[in-house]
């Protein structure tokens, strides 16, 4: 295959953002997030944070560590060529395990 006609400096064009129906909140912080191909179009987004709290002037320490995930799919728009993506269900896992005696 001849690729030597592809121009390599045109970055991709984000075509749609997927906004969330509500924001973490200010305080969690994002560790880490992926994206599993499950199949069919349905897809597990799985993200992780720690929570920080205050600690004294200017300091945070992370008080938790938790996992957000979501399953959704992608399908085709009634009547149009479009993709559409449907957020099914999402799971709240706390990841902290606090002590071992």
């Amino acid at each position: 295959m001849d690729v030597s006609g592809i121009k390599t400096n045109n970055a991709p064009v984000l075509r749609h953002a997927w906004l969330e129906h509500a924001a973490p909140p200010p305080e969690w912080n994002l560790t880490n997030n992926n994206l599993v191909y499950l199949g069919d179009g349905r897809f597990c987004i799985h993200r992780s944070f720690n929570i920080m709290a205050e600690c004294g002037y200017a300091d945070w320490e992370i008080v938790d560590t938790v996992v957000l995930l979501t399953g959704v799919e992608v399908v085709r728009a009634p009547g149009s060529s479009r993709l559409r993506m449907v957020e099914h269900k999402s799971k709240f896992l706390d990841c902290v395990i606090r002590s071992l005696i």
